[in-house]
């Protein structure tokens, strides 16, 4: 569930589902731990969505004796992403934020039963994240799904916690806080990259030039719908 903004929401890439192509069967939907069975979401980075750790964005491995990067997963909810990352760079050092802590309870246990070390803070957004370090990248899957669009959403997808659906009138209210308030976190060359809606790669690869990041890359999904949009913060 992607309860992690105080003012925002999110969109999809049919007229009204959710565009989540992880499941062999049944509709698309969110990874979030609200399920009305009570069960754990898988911690497996869902099927067909795009990897964060693109050449493009992906952090540095670890060298010996030095600290291992610094990756940070905004609105983690089930913590499918942050772990991902974790096991994929087993040296990184690896944040999961989230303002839910029901959230955050099924992401622990997930982290627990694979028995990778992330940390998960609770808290609205990048704050949490103050005093950590310079990071070298921040991730997040915000809630991207228009708020007019929620009503003919999907059942399923519409059980759903409402903070982990609605990014706002055009989806992207969640989207601008991060790329308005990542740089104060990023490492100079670190990266942000954010999975988006159909139809909201443009924009986002807009308001990322604008804020001053470069090296814009939009990557698709299985479906080839444009799904995560990254740029690297060239520093001050």
């Amino acid at each position: 569930d992607r309860p992690h903004q105080k003012d925002g929401p999110h969109q999809k890439d049919g007229p009204h589902q959710k565009d989540r192509p992880h499941q062999k069967d049944g509709p698309p939907q969110k990874d979030r731990p609200h399920q009305a069975s009570g069960a754990t979401p898988s911690p497996a980075l869902p099927m067909g969505r795009p990897t964060f750790l693109k050449k493009r964005t992906a952090p540095p491995r670890a060298s010996d004796g030095a600290p291992g990067p610094l990756v940070a997963d905004i609105g983690t909810g089930s913590g499918a992403v942050a772990l991902s990352i974790q096991r994929e760079r087993p040296g990184a050092r690896v944040f999961a934020v989230d303002c839910s802590q029901a959230a955050l309870d099924v992401a622990t246990e997930n982290a627990r039963l694979l028995d990778l070390p992330v940390k998960f803070l609770l808290g609205d957004l990048l704050a949490p994240l103050a005093g950590i370090g310079a990071f070298h990248l921040i991730v997040s899957n915000p809630p991207y799904i228009p708020t007019g669009d929620i009503a003919g959403l999907q059942p399923e997808v519409r059980a759903e916690p409402r903070l982990a659906l609605d990014g706002g009138p055009d989806g992207l209210a969640i989207v601008r806080r991060l790329v308005k308030d990542a740089p104060r976190y990023l490492t100079p060359k670190g990266a942000l990259a954010l999975e988006i809606g159909a139809g909201q790669a443009a924009a986002v690869a807009d308001l990322l030039r604008a804020a001053g990041f470069g090296d814009i890359s939009i990557e698709e999904d299985l479906a080839r719908i444009p799904r995560v949009v990254s740029g690297r913060w060239p520093g001050p």
